[in-house]
């Protein structure tokens, strides 16, 4: 299974979640568990830096399972259609014939999108229709299934080591496809963020000031004027920022499907979707946000600006 990744970054913070990184850790997991016996899990970096980046994802995500590597130029980009892993994988067969060309996307559905990949990958390399209990708590053992557990292993130096036994050593691949597996332990709680990093770019760090008042007015006020303020800001920002980022030439290199750009704006109008489901949930309850809304909206702006916001501050300070 391919991931393909892009980063533009130079350095990082404990707050730069770059958006292909989830992703990364997750092939992580897979390929520390037993269907690492089963699968090799290749994640390829594509953008203007690839092998630095390729090289800083090994070293600052801790990948010791999964297959990382680069394309060197343009010749070497795939020849099929693909796409960010965190727009989707790519999975292949045995014989190299590509049989899913696009799981569902991370961006757009969360981890669900990595559960969905792990139920076809398990359909793939069964045997036998049988789901044992050691099948159910591998699966246990290597998805993520909190977004506090994943934030906390990309705010903490990477992958942790959560092999189970059964599952490939770092660097080898070991054949028992079954083993005795301890009980999951509960996730760790994520990691609390008071803001967002600067992009180093006035009018867009303004605006991003101007969203984080808004958001904090949600979660004092709980009305409906305060998310329909939050919505028009937002809708505002995204246009702005969109705009910056195409004349500016962002992503305008990139194969088609692997541009960083198609990416960020697939995830405004996640947020945008979510906003107004919580603008029309409010309606119904006669104007009243949710009791959690402001926490929400804090949660998605914070994590678009970190995974996705961040990956264009080095690239705007060249242009």
């Amino acid at each position: 299974m391919w991931e393909f990744s892009s980063l533009d970054s130079s350095s990082l913070s404990l707050k730069d979640l770059q958006g292909c990184r989830p992703t990364a850790l997750q092939m992580e997991r897979w390929a520390g568990s037993t269907l690492g016996t089963l699968v090799n899990f290749l994640c390829v970096s594509v953008d203007s830096s690839a092998e630095r980046t390729a090289k800083k994802f090994v070293r600052e995500l801790n990948l010791s399972h999964s297959i990382v590597g680069y394309c060197g130029s343009r010749v070497e980009f795939p020849k099929f259609p693909a796409q960010l892993g965190c727009g989707g994988l790519v999975i292949f067969d045995e014989t190299s014939r590509i049989v899913v060309p696009a799981t569902q996307s991370l961006n757009q559905v969360g981890l669900p999108a990595f559960w969905s990949a792990d139920r076809i990958l398990e359909a793939m390399v069964r045997e036998d229709d049988e789901d044992d209990e050691e099948d159910k708590v591998d699966r246990e053992r290597r998805l993520y299934r909190d977004m506090g557990e994943l934030r906390y292993d990309l705010v903490n130096g990477g992958a942790r080591p959560c092999q189970i036994p059964g599952g490939p050593p770092p660097g080898k691949k070991n054949q028992n496809k079954k083993a005795d597996v301890p009980a999951s332990k509960p996730p760790p709680k994520g990691v609390e963020s008071g803001g967002v990093p600067s992009v180093g770019h006035a009018l867009m760090d303004s605006e991003h000031d101007s969203c984080l008042s808004l958001i904090r007015s949600v979660s004092t006020e709980r009305t409906l004027p305060s998310l329909l303020a939050v919505l028009s800001e937002f809708s505002e920002h995204f246009s702005h920022e969109e705009d910056l980022l195409s004349s500016s030439g962002y992503g305008s290199d990139s194969p088609k499907g692997l541009s960083p750009l198609d990416t960020h704006k697939l995830d405004h109008q996640r947020i945008i979707r979510e906003l107004e489901g919580m603008v029309e949930r409010a309606r119904e309850r006669g104007g009243k946000a949710g009791e959690d809304d402001g926490r929400i909206i804090m949660d998605l702006f914070e994590s678009h600006a970190t995974e996705f916001d961040a990956r264009y501050t080095e690239y705007l300070a060249t242009f």
